[in-house]
């Protein structure tokens, strides 16, 4: 689709600047550059998506049906997906089964857990997460071998939740176009190639992958132009208490803070544009806005639970700057939010309510995202 115009045909060839297509009228050279999808037809994700999923830095998330390797040479077992072999540098994390909804947060702990060293991640009896810090040392016919202080742990797979890779000094990429594949796998690509009937992709990092056009949902090539805000740089966030508020509890307060929710229950770190901000509350959500970015855009919109509705005012502030100020009130459901922004900048999300109950005050903010 360029533009809002579609084209339809059977993909020949990718180029870096263009698409090849062939179309029931003669073939068709699309320019890349004004071209934001192209949909693969009949090709629809699996909902039995294979249990295990590779999570890189630059975003990708890989799902296969099991990881081997040790040293710096790792390989990916997957249906639909070959890929090269996989350096430890560019791996993030590594989850061997779906993660249920309540597992998440402590998931996510996990991952941002500043320990200098790789993690292995599991689960207590009691249901608590923990990360344990060590050295990944090999996985093998579903054998996990693990250093842990300086004595060596071999444990099977199944009674893992996942493992994490320190990655000092890790340069995360911004890739240009997103693959994605009916087994659920993302694949950020900065070139591609069509090949014998398979797509190969190439990735910032120098990992190939290919896979057969049958396979491929959708290529989508705008990613360059827009950041997710659940990717940018996180200041603080918390909640507003009522003015009657009489305690201090500061485990409601982490609880009812800002924070970003997928209906989604992908397990390698949520795909930033699955995720919704959620103010259960009034509050503050601030970020650092990105270089080369100068836009907000996305729609708040009201929770489906609760009947009660109250007049909200929603801020966008920069730095000290009030930007933008809109209000939705109490018989909306929804208003669309639009902020002319600068690079670099303190960007403050202030929602805040006249009820002294904060009732009806929940909303979320819909896959806000950050345009050039």
């Amino acid at each position: 689709m360029i533009g809002g115009t579609v084209h339809s045909g059977s993909l020949t060839s990718i180029d870096e600047q263009n698409i090849f297509l062939q179309s029931a009228t003669g073939a068709k050279q699309l320019p890349i550059s004004d071209t934001n999808v192209l949909t693969f037809t009949g090709s629809e994700p699996k909902e039995a998506a294979p249990s295990l999923e590779l999570t890189l830095l630059d975003g990708s998330r890989l799902r296969g049906n099991g990881f081997r390797g040790k040293g710096n040479e790792w390989q990916l077992e997957s249906q639909f997906l070959q890929t090269s072999s996989i350096p430890p540098k560019i791996i993030r994390s590594l989850t061997f089964k779906p993660l249920a909804e309540k597992q998440l947060a402590g998931w996510n702990d996990a991952l941002s857990d500043p320990s200098q060293n790789d993690g292995l991640i599991v689960t207590r009896p009691s249901g608590e997460i923990t990360r344990v810090g060590g050295t990944i040392l090999e996985i093998k016919n579903g054998q996990v071998s693990f250093e842990f202080d300086d004595q060596k742990l071999e444990m099977p797979s199944e009674k893992l939740l996942g493992l994490v890779w320190f990655q000092p000094n890790a340069d995360r990429k911004s890739p240009a176009i997103e693959v994605r594949t009916v087994d659920q796998s993302l694949f950020q690509a900065v070139s591609l190639k069509v090949n014998d009937g398979n797509l190969e992709c190439l990735s910032a990092s120098g990992l190939v992958s290919k896979v057969s056009l049958k396979g491929v949902v959708d290529i989508r090539f705008s990613a360059s132009n827009l950041r997710w805000l659940a990717e940018a740089e996180k200041i603080e966030s918390f909640e507003e208490k009522p003015s009657n508020w009489k305690f201090s509890i500061d485990l409601a307060k982490q609880a009812f803070a800002p924070r970003f929710v997928s209906e989604s229950r992908s397990s390698g770190g949520q795909a930033a544009s699955d995720l919704d901000l959620l103010f259960s509350s009034p509050g503050t959500y601030s970020f650092r806005m990105p270089e080369g970015f100068r836009r907000l855009e996305s729609r708040v919109q009201r929770s489906e639970s609760g009947n009660v509705q109250s007049k909200l005012v929603i801020q966008v502030w920069q730095d000290s700057e009030k930007v933008s100020e809109s209000i939705l009130e109490a018989n909306q459901d929804h208003i669309d939010i639009k902020a002319s922004l600068k690079p670099e900048k303190k960007i403050r999300l202030v929602v805040t309510s006249s009820d002294p109950m904060y009732l009806g005050t929940e909303i979320q903010w819909k896959q806000p995202r950050l345009l050039r």
